[in-house]
């Protein structure tokens, strides 16, 4: 007697000729989704680490900017002050393009070499007054400022003024321009370069080189 071995199953349950290895159904197919989803998270932290990365410079150049202003108000202040208590005929202006230049070799100032500081008119006269226009520049901004100190007996009159910025776009500065950190410089006031005297209650540029606003 032969044996009939047509309807024999494989190990599946399936029939299947005799002599046939067992079937094991298809593979499936290859979804790499945890491997998708690991590299997606590594480009995402990559792409954050970067933006995070710029954000940080983008802070350290305002704060940089911001010194440098300063420091230029602060030692033409100081100078300017100083040039005040000596009689008129003993001021000297190239005394402020040394400042400016100390500026811009100080490494604590113009720590990546990239700043210039430089007057762009001024006056040491007349007798109670001195005041200069200085350019502030960097990667960051470029601005040119005026500087002014007013000493009367009993009226002392110190301030900053903006004339122009690329921190306020092209033509004269008609509103506060921010330098971060609540700082902000006033715009320089037309009526400034009105003529008059001296008195003490606003600088008077118009007896000075430095030029109006918007010419």
């Amino acid at each position: 007697m032969t044996n009939d071995v047509s309807g024999a199953r494989t190990s599946s349950g399936s029939p299947g000729p005799a002599g046939s290895a067992p079937a094991t159904g298809a593979p499936r197919p290859w979804r790499p989704w945890g491997l998708i989803v690991v590299v997606a998270m590594v480009v995402s932290a990559v792409a954050g680490a970067f933006a995070q990365h710029a954000v940080d410079q983008h802070k350290a150049a305002i704060t940089l900017y911001r010194n440098q202003i300063s420091t230029t108000a602060s030692r033409f202040f100081t100078e300017e002050e100083r040039q005040l208590a000596l009689p008129a005929a003993q001021r000297s202006d190239p005394y402020f393009s040394d400042i400016a230049d100390s500026i811009n070799e100080d490494p604590g100032v113009n720590d990546s070499g990239n700043l210039n500081v430089s007057v762009v008119a001024g006056s040491t006269n007349p007798a109670h007054q001195i005041a200069y226009a200085v350019s502030v520049s960097s990667p960051h901004a470029s601005s040119t400022i005026v500087v002014w100190d007013i000493r009367l007996p009993g009226d002392v009159n110190q301030g900053t003024c903006v004339l122009s910025s690329s921190l306020a776009g092209p033509g004269p500065v008609t509103k506060d321009v921010e330098l971060g950190g609540n700082m902000f410089l006033q715009p320089c006031q037309p009526s400034w370069w009105a003529p008059g005297p001296v008195d003490g209650r606003q600088p008077r540029l118009g007896l000075t080189p430095i030029p109006k606003p918007g010419r």
